[in-house]
């Protein structure tokens, strides 16, 4: 059997989470039900940027196409992984027959795609690391597994505050909506961890 090298495992790992993206229909009716539902109380991300960079991926969907990019693809099978939470109060039927479901809801299974690239995306501190832990943490919540739920949302904070999220930045290089993007999402933070 011949070993792979580290490139070959991360390509891999990223191919498979590649193949738990739902058909387009229905990934676009996951990220309306999340901006609609999920993102009633807490900010997570810039909505344009974020449809933008999942159209990308669905017109390019092979490993080599996104970049290498597994903090977007995480990200994108969370949002997906929220969305179904609540796709029952939104679903056209013909939608949920077609998303392959575990007992525990249709949630699981991009949640379980996502955690196969976690382990890489925890050692950035870049936005999409913060806004993945934070949205596992959400997600797993509810579950009978909600201990470790803290564990990523106080993972989240830890970034958010290594990144210096709680800093209010003058004379930045960065872009107002990357500005804005981190301002908020630490609000989001610091508040969710009063309530959690």
């Amino acid at each position: 059997m011949q070993s792979l090298d580290s490139n070959t495992t991360d390509l891999e790992l990223l191919r498979i989470s590649l193949d738990g993206f739902p058909p387009r229909n229905v990934a676009e009716f996951l990220v309306t039900t999340f901006f609609s539902v999920s993102e009633a109380n807490y900010y997570y991300m810039d909505r344009e940027r974020f449809k933008e960079r999942l159209n990308k991926c669905y017109d390019e969907m092979t490993p080599e196409s996104v970049d290498n990019d597994a903090s977007f693809v995480c990200l994108a099978l969370m949002v997906f992984a929220m969305g179904s939470q609540f796709a029952g109060l939104k679903a056209p039927s013909k939608f949920l027959p077609s998303m392959k479901v575990s007992k525990h809801g249709p949630g699981m299974v991009f949640y379980a795609k996502a955690k196969l690239l976690v382990a890489d995306i925890i050692t950035q501190c870049s936005l999409e690391s913060i806004q993945v832990c934070f949205l596992i943490g959400l997600f797993l919540l509810p579950s009978n597994i909600s201990d470790l739920s803290y564990v990523y949302h106080g993972m989240a904070l830890k970034m958010a505050i290594s990144a210096g999220l709680h800093r209010k930045i003058a004379n930045s290089s960065l872009d107002h909506r990357v500005m804005h993007v981190r301002s908020r999402l630490w609000w989001s933070l610091y508040t969710s961890e009063r309530f959690v």
